[in-house]
């Protein structure tokens, strides 16, 4: 995913879809939307964002995954010799002389697959030694995630007040609602504070309401190439995404 961002192209191409579905969106009737809560404004913004980087992804040609840069022509017609000899063995009712033909179609296509695979895995090791060897970390570390396949599970770790590990969902549900009614649930603060010539309560204390700009400040100070949070969206998604969209998030 983070590969996309250093792509000028995939960058522009996402900031304009981005801008034209916000676009559309202002020009509808959007009460709806104006009367959701926090949390439900932010769902709306989150799936927008996912749904535009599903289909850019997706449309990109040629998307580059581990398969792509092996699996060539080569491959493709030794496979496909492969299940034409099955079929005809099938279909000339399994004679001994189909089947021969059969098996060893399979044997030289296994092993040109093989063949591929192995000089491809060879060329990979080659490139991650050698982006270890030049400190292009980054880089090295884009290239082995590419071999990472399939769900990976997030572990969620607490600990109850024996210092054991929780590991029933409703044990982990009793510890978390302790928590936060100890967190939540305290007296008023009794110290008070000066402003001005008055006194009043830290809970009194006024905050400033925020404005955009504030807004797009702290996104702008905020790192890139970070691993997304657990709502699954990058920084870059929402730096890249234009004023439409940082406008909405401020809504």
């Amino acid at each position: 995913m983070l590969n996309n961002f250093q792509n000028l192209k995939w960058k522009q191409e996402y900031a304009i879809e981005i801008n034209n579905k916000f676009e559309i969106l202002e020009n509808l009737d959007d009460e709806d939307f104006m009367n959701n809560n926090i949390n439900e404004k932010w769902e709306n913004i989150k799936t927008i964002i996912k749904e535009t980087k599903q289909q850019l992804i997706e449309k990109e040609e040629g998307a580059e995954t581990f398969k792509n840069k092996w699996y060539d022509e080569e491959c493709k017609f030794a496979k496909e010799e492969m299940k034409k000899a099955r079929e005809k063995w099938l279909i000339k009712g399994r004679r001994e002389k189909e089947e021969q033909e059969y098996h060893y179609k399979r044997k030289e296509a296994h092993k040109i697959i093989r063949n591929e695979k192995k000089t491809c895995m060879k060329n990979v090791i080659e490139s991650i030694e050698e982006d270890q060897k030049h400190n292009n970390t980054r880089k090295m570390y884009q290239t082995v995630n590419q071999f990472k396949k399939g769900y990976q599970h997030k572990f969620s770790i607490i600990r109850n007040k024996k210092e054991e590990l929780a590991i029933n969902t409703n044990e982990k549900a009793e510890i978390w609602k302790e928590y936060f009614d100890k967190l939540l649930n305290t007296e008023e603060p009794r110290e008070l504070i000066k402003k001005g010539n008055k006194e009043i309560s830290e809970v009194e204390v006024e905050v400033e309401e925020l404005i955009i700009e504030d807004v797009k400040r702290a996104i702008r100070n905020l790192k890139n190439n970070k691993v997304a949070g657990t709502d699954g969206i990058h920084l870059e998604l929402i730096n890249y995404g234009g004023n439409k969209l940082l406008n909405r998030m401020y809504d």
